[in-house]
């Protein structure tokens, strides 16, 4: 994607809340147009998008339920038409927040039930080693 400040994502929990996965569709704004395709199935209880600034990823939390479990947040790779979408990777309990480093090369996501902040190496997709840094 060209322009990521261009982007806007939707989410769209499932009515039966806490048991069905999410949906997540990807919108240019320039243009009004759709770029994910159809809507792209995500977690449970998705909650908080965010864009890379080289506009090559986007990430997405999802909490997991009604109860506080350990959540998780997926990855879609925005290069590809449609984005694909990375498997779950499991952070803290609660994640409600997220933000990618300046050279997109990591994901952190701040868990609100924990008060941690668990860091994402993007490039591999996995927890770098010690995370879950308390807040």
């Amino acid at each position: 994607m060209a322009d990521p400040i261009a982007a806007i994502a939707v989410l769209a929990p499932q009515p039966n809340a806490g048991t069905l996965p999410g949906v997540i569709a990807i919108y240019d704004v320039n243009t009004a147009t759709q770029i994910s395709g159809s809507p792209i199935r995500v977690g449970v209880e998705p909650d908080s998008v965010g864009f890379s600034l080289d506009g090559n990823w986007a990430a997405v939390t999802n909490s997991g339920g009604l109860i506080p479990i350990i959540g998780s947040v997926q990855l879609l790779d925005l290069t590809t038409v449609p984005p694909s979408i990375g498997s779950a990777i499991a952070v803290g309990t609660g994640p409600v927040g997220l933000s990618f480093s300046i050279d997109s090369s990591l994901l952190y996501v701040v868990n609100g039930y924990d008060a941690t902040v668990t860091v994402i190496d993007v490039g591999s997709q996995t927890v770098v080693t010690g995370a879950g840094y308390p807040i």
